[in-house]
């Protein structure tokens, strides 16, 4: 965990001190938390600074709104983002798979999402990225897309060819050189 990611948790124990046993999806910690809670019921909180144990802050969810979408458009709204589709089909992608929440976890999603063709790839691509706890980067994601979904390596080359510019660099330049051979 993160600090700024939003997960959600359901309070196993609480204990003196305002700490609390929680499950996160497959996963138990122990955390600080700042507000009251009740022990069986589950809460959305925010990972906030700390030493050595989580500190998390529970945070204010209305789920009294009565649509499937109140809940995202909320977590959205914490994090300062737009209540788009895609912002919202993000969100709902990482609490169906009880995978922690951030702007930029959100940002690259909805990206990779729009790059991709293949919807339900590029989510099997981004729930591996989290259950290998992979830095979420856009070399990580292509990586792996391209090794899950058995891209060839001559359209990778391909790719990365025509992602290249004449003249920018020396290296660049004998790059080019080198792919063009391999590809002839």
């Amino acid at each position: 965990l993160k600090p700024g990611q939003m997960i959600y948790g359901k309070v196993q124990k609480i204990y003196p001190n305002q700490t609390a046993d929680l499950t996160i999806g497959n996963v138990k910690i122990t955390a600080r938390l700042d507000a009251p809670i009740s022990i069986g019921k589950g809460y959305w909180f925010q990972v906030q600074n700390g030493s050595d144990a989580k500190e998390l802050k529970v945070l204010r969810m209305d789920n009294a709104q009565g649509t499937k979408d109140a809940v995202p458009l909320q977590v959205l709204a914490h994090l300062g983002l737009s209540p788009s589709k895609e912002n919202v089909s993000a969100v709902k992608l990482f609490m169906e798979n009880q995978m922690p929440v951030s702007k930029d976890h959100i940002l690259l999603a909805v990206k990779w999402l729009a790059e991709n063709q293949d919807a339900a790839a590029a989510i099997r691509t981004i729930k591996t990225i989290h259950s290998l706890s992979l830095p979420p980067t856009d070399k990580v994601f292509q990586a792996l897309f391209s090794f899950e979904n058995k891209i060839p390596m001559r359209h990778a080359m391909t790719n990365l060819q025509s992602g290249l510019h004449d003249g920018v660099s020396e290296t660049e330049t004998m790059l080019k050189s080198v792919l063009s051979f391999l590809l002839a």
